[in-house]
């Protein structure tokens, strides 16, 4: 899992740009379920002590880089649950 230090202060770019740019980013997205949700990508203790607004954004965030194949080019959009929570699949 991803650990991201000092959650509290965090923005929704700064999380953004982390998780897009960390080199371990690709090697954990191998070791997952082949579906996936972006908070498997961070603890589970890290991801509660992010703010709801800021956790919304960086979904869309990451759905826009998804299909703009910007970053994240190893996965793509496998649609939403019943609560409609974004997941995804390894290509």
């Amino acid at each position: 899992m991803l650990l991201y230090n000092n959650c509290k202060k965090l923005t929704k770019k700064s999380l953004f740009k982390y998780l897009s740019s960390s080199t371990s980013l690709l090697k954990q997205v191998a070791q997952l379920k082949k579906t996936f949700l972006i908070r498997d990508l961070i603890t589970e203790l890290d991801w509660n002590e992010i703010q709801l607004t800021v956790r919304k954004n960086l979904g869309r965030m990451v759905m826009q880089s998804v299909l703009n194949e910007t970053d994240f080019t190893s996965v793509i959009p496998d649609g939403k649950d019943s609560q409609g929570v974004q997941w995804y699949r390894k290509k």
